[in-house]
């Protein structure tokens, strides 16, 4: 009988600086911006949650205390019996939360790294918190899936690919950046074969064009760890997350998930906007 691996933990890192949303990330975390009434933020957790993850930590800086406090903080009397604050109450029960602090924004894989004494040698999840992905199955329980059937000898890690194709008011991405063959269509599952470097500027494609890209959903073998500690690499400041994407597709032990659900990437306003406009219909 196969020993099936259930991913218990995740993490959420919202260190960043927000700078696409300056002047108001001065104040306030872009995390916390409401969408629908419901910071962006609170989509991740949610989704975590209803793909199983019993556990989840958040990377923050000290000046981002208003997350720790919005999810784990008390409530007023007056509107703790509200629907809206009870599901608050509910995450809490069914899911723990931690957090730890990153004292500058290093980047994806150095928040990644952070989590190494949480994770305690096991399997784990990523969510970006400004990727708000809308599917009837949760885009995180759909890689779940596929990373519990994967061959665990090789520690297998997996991404959420998404394809663009030019002339449909596609979005700017890296041409071929992604580089991936289709191992199980019913599956909708890649094996990324390599990640080229990102170039200084992206280009449009062209019409008919395709090209995929990575977006905020990961499952990581525990082994990440010891990727991001050999080829962790600066690159404007923080630490790149390519060159460690880049040696795991070269050793066979990346793989893709082609997501068909909406992908709202809330981090600009373009993104911010369009999944405001989703959740008012």
């Amino acid at each position: 009988m196969k020993n099936i691996i259930r991913v218990k933990k995740a993490i959420i890192p919202a260190a960043g600086l927000g700078t696409r949303w300056l002047p108001i990330t001065k104040s306030v975390p872009k995390e916390i911006l409401p969408v629908n009434l419901k910071p962006m933020i609170q989509y991740a957790v949610e989704e975590a949650v209803k793909s199983g993850i019993k556990e989840i930590l958040f990377v923050i800086r000290k000046d981002k205390e208003i997350i720790r406090d919005y999810f784990t903080g008390s409530t007023n009397k007056l509107i703790a019996q509200r629907k809206e604050i009870k599901r608050l109450k509910e995450l809490r029960q069914i899911c723990r939360f931690h957090f730890t602090y990153q004292k500058s924004p290093k980047g994806l894989m150095d928040a990644i790294s952070l989590g190494k004494e949480f994770v305690q040698n096991e399997p784990f999840a990523v969510l970006l918190p400004d990727n708000i992905m809308v599917s009837r199955i949760p885009c995180l329980k759909q890689i779940l899936s596929l990373y519990a059937n994967a061959p665990q000898t090789k520690k297998i890690s997996y991404v959420t690919l998404k394809q663009f194709t030019g002339g449909t008011g596609s979005a700017e991405v890296d041409i071929d950046r992604v580089q991936a063959e289709l191992i199980s269509k019913t599956r909708n599952e890649y094996r990324i074969n390599r990640i080229k470097e990102k170039k200084k500027q992206i280009v449009k494609l062209k019409k008919g064009q395709t090209s995929l890209k990575i977006f905020g959903r990961y499952v990581f073998a525990e082994d990440i760890f010891d990727y991001i500690k050999k080829y962790r690499i600066e690159y404007r400041g923080e630490f790149d997350d390519t060159p460690i994407f880049s040696k795991l597709a070269e050793e066979g032990k990346l793989r893709g998930k082609l997501y068909n659900g909406l992908i709202f990437d809330t981090g600009n306003l373009d993104g911010y906007s369009q999944a405001s406009l989703h959740y008012m219909k």
